[in-house]
């Protein structure tokens, strides 16, 4: 398992977001986007990473984000978080970086400049559906730190079948 360390973030993506796209934006979401978020997209504007797979906390169970939305005025991403927040009744504040209608991965700006990224998800611990959300990292730059790759697997280093007998 290797993490992250500055270097070949991007598997593949757009074309760098230009400085008037940041300000842009910036205006219409009305917060300042991290650095190391917009350093990212001065590579690639949105793509697929190398590093997709983090952890949350202590726990054992590997999470993904396979594809980092970019600034883009055109098609759903970052600037409709505010129509997925009223859809889904999710908290005020965030923008969604990704998602898939349970879960989603997020800046948290509530009460804070420097956002936070959660993790929020469908609670099926009551009758009614409700929202729940845990930290992963108290900042952009945290959340890099934590994503790693997994080493491909090689055919040749995988163990036969147990039980059955090599002929």
């Amino acid at each position: 398992m290797e993490f992250f360390k500055g270097r070949n973030f991007w598997k593949n993506g757009n074309e760098p977001v230009s400085e008037d796209e940041i300000i842009k934006a910036e205006k219409l979401l009305g917060v300042s986007l991290p650095n190391s978020f917009l350093n990212l997209l001065r590579e690639h504007n949105g793509g697929s990473l190398e590093f997709p797979y983090f952890y949350i906390g202590k726990s054992k169970e590997r999470y993904e984000l396979f594809e980092l939305e970019g600034i883009c005025f055109n098609i759903s991403n970052m600037f409709f978080s505010q129509d997925i927040i009223s859809e889904y009744e999710l908290p005020n504040n965030l923008i969604i970086l990704e998602g898939n209608h349970h879960h989603w991965i997020a800046f948290d700006y509530r009460d804070k400049a420097i956002p936070s990224i959660i993790y929020i998800f469908e609670d099926y611990s009551e009758d009614e559906i409700k929202w729940d959300s845990i930290e992963i990292a108290p900042n952009f730059d945290t959340f890099l730190t934590k994503l790693f790759q997994v080493p491909p697997l090689d055919p040749k280093k995988l163990k036969t079948t147990y039980g059955r007998p090599k002929k």
